[in-house]
């Protein structure tokens, strides 16, 4: 192509990145490259790289170099370790052009420097699937923007953005069951990307183990069901969007204690969708058969308000502490047909006080029951709610344990500091096949 028509269809790109008014003359002699340091098609939301290389081709040095990149629209942004090194973004709010500007300083006759920045691609596209943008740098010597310079004053490239969806398969449903009585799954497919996904199909099986007894809540196209497969599909899922089913399913009646069940299901089994993760297509949940326990949480309570001289609660406490102090002793009783598996019983505690952090002098005790090394200073956590868990062992049918929680009150220079009350949470993840959990909580009053 000839120099000056070259040069024509550069300013007029360029003049889409950079506002007219900065336009002016610029040595010929200073030229400029801008190369994609990530290839062609990068994803919505990803980061794309570039450097852009000023070298000065003349005789005389140039001071005051700035490197200004042009993107179009306003939906691009900045990346979380920042555009690069010397470089400022501005843009969004409505701007038509998101601007890079970079420092590139002096270049002595004959020298060259190269810039490495990095911007974050926009979200989405236009027609949701791939755009194509045009990226400008042009060079700007002591405030006079290159524009009318010549064909080498302003560099362009393509840069191309596609959108992809992101197929994400999850299971949600209780981790142990019991033999012949019915239990439901949830299964959600969400599109965690940024681009439309069609024609997805979704497969699950389920192992001989178990009986499907229905479907429900389907926000599925369709879930034809073929023996100990369902595989259920949607024409369309937008990004964010979520298609959902809840399966009830039977473990089988005679299934020995400790079986276990693996259900599992595949996102785009053929792998038709293009996807800008394909790792994450598949999910499986293996609950766990389990005979019926029922563990039951009883407790007793002893309260001990400490005054001054006293020296200690069963061994436990600071020879200073003040306040209320309460030793709970906890019964954990399995009244049920089956062997509960090891489990954890978590106490809370709650202080008196509403004030700030307290500070402790050496060998006085916290709300939360650490002692300060003698000789040292510090501060105690703030008051509130504190706790404590401990473990729970598995427990035959018929079988009990017994475990003491203890918390403590202190600071004399605070008499109203003390521990209120206290509560006690049995099987909080739901381990043990327990129908019955009204009897797993205590709250403790004094």
């Amino acid at each position: 192509m000839h120099r000056r028509t070259f040069a024509t269809l550069a300013l007029a790109f360029a003049t889409a990145a950079f506002p007219a008014a900065l336009f002016a003359q610029v040595p010929q002699s200073l030229t400029i490259t801008l190369q994609q340091t990530t290839p062609n098609p990068v994803l919505a939301r990803g980061i794309v790289g570039y450097i852009v290389t000023v070298r000065n081709t003349g005789r005389a040095p140039y001071s005051g170099i700035q490197v200004r990149v042009g993107f179009p629209g306003s939906a691009w942004g900045i990346p979380a370790t920042g555009v690069g090194t010397g470089c400022a973004f501005a843009g969004g709010g409505g701007a038509p052009t998101a601007l890079v500007t970079c420092t590139a300083g002096g270049l002595a006759p004959a020298a060259a420097t190269s810039i490495a920045l990095q911007i974050a691609a926009p979200p989405s596209v236009a027609n949701g699937r791939s755009q194509q943008f045009t990226v400008t740098a042009g060079l700007d010597v002591n405030g006079t923007l290159a524009g009318t310079g010549g064909a080498d004053a302003i560099a362009m490239l393509t840069t191309e953005v596609v959108a992809l969806p992101d197929l994400d398969p999850q299971w949600a449903g209780p981790l142990t069951v019991t033999a012949g009585r019915d239990v439901t799954y949830t299964l959600q497919v969400r599109n965690a990307g940024s681009g439309l996904a069609t024609d997805v199909r979704t497969r699950i099986t389920l192992p001989r183990e178990v009986d499907l007894v229905r479907l429900e809540q389907s926000t599925f196209r369709s879930c034809p069901v073929s023996g100990q497969e369902i595989n259920c599909s949607e024409l369309a899922m937008a990004p964010g969007s979520v298609a959902s089913l809840n399966l009830v399913v039977r473990p089988l009646p005679l299934l020995s204690d400790g079986t276990r069940i693996a259900m599992s299901v595949g996102v785009d089994p053929a792998n038709g969708v293009r996807e800008s993760r394909e790792t994450n297509n598949t999910a499986f949940i293996a609950p766990t058969v389990r005979a019926e326990a029922d563990l039951q949480l009883t407790g007793t309570l002893a309260v001990y308000d400490m005054r001054p001289g006293d020296r200690s609660l069963r061994g436990l406490m600071c020879s200073t502490a003040l306040g209320r102090n309460m030793t709970a002793v906890l019964r954990i009783r399995n009244n049920g047909p089956g062997q509960s598996p090891a489990t954890s019983v978590r106490v809370g505690w709650l202080s008196g006080r509403n004030i700030g952090n307290e500070q402790c002098s050496a060998g006085m005790c916290c709300v939360n029951g650490s002692c300060l090394p003698p000789g040292s200073t510090g501060s105690c956590p703030p008051p509130g709610h504190f706790f404590s868990a401990a473990t729970v062992p598995a427990l035959a049918p018929g079988t009990e344990i017994v475990l003491t929680a203890k918390a403590k009150g202190d600071i004399p220079a605070f008499p109203g500091n003390q521990v209120e009350w206290g509560s006690v949470t049995l099987d909080s993840q739901n381990v043990v096949n327990d129908p019955d959990r009204r009897n797993n909580t205590w709250v403790m009053h004094p």
